[in-house]
């Protein structure tokens, strides 16, 4: 599934408008009818009073139009905007225009005590277009309340586009935000949508198509995706039925440490349930029992240990003796951060791993490898594949949390 930052988004509604003439206000009915239609779907028992809450930019208009169709339907429609009519602009303005043509009213709300005459009957559903996918402010005054007090109804929420006060990149909570039952968007998916804590705020997702010019997102060329059951279907290659376990890789995995077999469990069930045919665990003594007992169908390789770790004076002679017929190295969770530990990843990344035995390093073996040195990897005989967290990237490159993610976010990759 494509996902869009709040940039992208701009983009395809421009260029969907300004190189292919779809006109901007039909976008806005489009979105606005569906809103309108997803909830009468979803909701049917909760259109007797249904509460519009708009902003005054154009995911208030979208909210208006949903009024208006709501209102054509029979259904019974309540509006406020956050702001002043006479502020309105360009298709939100006419949004509202045509509202009014069809005998909607718009109470206008600008202050504490006239949001809470508006907002003061409880309505039998609420549909929320107070802001779109360009919040980048945190969330306060009037607005706030106003989400406040719809969270106190304890009714249905219908989002437009995206949760308001959920930021589209990050999915961070800007202050305050609405936690929606059902979240429409249009064209494509937000990364606000999937990325936690704003996910859980958006309830149910709809993406619909409302007509957005097809050449403008080939011309945007998004990155964001989300990878769904689909998406990775065609990467399962069926097997034959002669298949045999010879015949699908042999990984060993190095990890755990006294305290942290759980390390390599998770490590060697994770190789297992990806499809590889045969998967041995090299492991402390001092923890292989418990490993050999934890998963049935895994090898374990015992290893001299120091208190309770790899002893990094003699694990590699041990481990020289197992290596042979090993297709690739896993090594690092639960191994620990000691001289011991950084000289086993030091030997994995010099000597054991080859140009057909790549190694992964995770967790205490990134560890080790920041203390060591990144440029230690160049040593390398093979491919050396590295799999950090946040925190373990920023150790890795010698930069804090906030400059690593500046820099993602420079290169378009949050």
């Amino acid at each position: 599934m494509i996902l869009l930052n709040a940039a992208e988004s701009r983009e395809l509604d421009r260029i969907s408008t300004e190189k292919y003439g779809i006109p901007s206000y039909s976008l806005m009915t489009r979105a606005g009818e569906a809103v309108a239609n997803e909830l009468v779907e979803r909701f049917p028992e909760s259109t007797t009073d249904v509460l519009i809450v708009a902003g005054k930019g154009n995911n208030g208009g979208d909210g208006l139009v949903a009024a208006r169709q709501l209102m054509r339907d029979g259904f019974g429609v309540r509006a406020i905007l956050l702001g002043r009519v006479a502020d309105l602009k360009g298709d939100a303005a006419r949004a509202h225009a045509d509202f009014r043509s069809v005998g909607g009213e718009v109470i206008e709300v600008t202050d504490a005590s006239s949001l809470e005459g508006a907002l003061g009957k409880r309505p039998s559903a609420v549909i929320d277009a107070i802001f779109g996918t360009g919040l980048n402010a945190e969330v306060k005054g009037t607005p706030r309340r106003a989400i406040e007090i719809i969270e106190s109804f304890g009714v249905p929420i219908v989002a437009v586009d995206i949760a308001s006060g959920v930021n589209a990149d990050t999915g961070a909570i800007m202050g305050a935000a609405v936690r929606a039952a059902l979240t429409v968007t249009f064209g494509f998916a937000k990364f606000g949508h999937v990325s936690y804590p704003g996910a859980e705020r958006c309830g149910q997702l709809r993406i619909v198509d409302i007509g957005f010019a097809p050449r403008a997102i080939e011309e945007i060329a998004p990155r964001g995706r989300f990878l769904e059951r689909d998406d990775l279907r065609h990467l399962i290659r069926p097997r034959p039925e002669n298949a045999h376990k010879g015949m699908y890789g042999y990984p060993l995995v190095i990890a755990g440490s006294r305290g942290k077999s759980g390390a390599s469990l998770l490590a060697s069930r994770a190789a297992l349930r990806t499809g590889a045919g045969l998967v041995s665990a090299a492991i402390p003594e001092t923890i292989a029992s418990i490993v050999a007992a934890g998963q049935a169908e895994l090898m374990t390789e015992p290893v001299a240990d120091r208190d309770g770790h790899f002893d990094g004076a003699h694990a590699p002679d041990a481990l020289k003796m197992i290596l042979a017929g090993k297709s690739a190295l896993i090594a690092g969770p639960g191994i620990g951060l000691s001289d011991d530990t950084k000289r086993l990843v030091e030997w994995l990344i010099t000597t054991a791993c080859e140009p057909t035995r790549p190694l992964l390093l995770d967790a205490d073996g990134l560890n080790a490898l920041a203390e060591l040195g990144c440029e230690l990897a160049k040593r390398a005989h093979g491919a050396v594949v590295l799999t950090p967290h946040p925190g373990e990237a920023a150790r890795l490159l010698g930069v804090s949390r906030s400059t690593l993610y500046a820099k993602l976010e420079e290169h378009g990759l949050l």
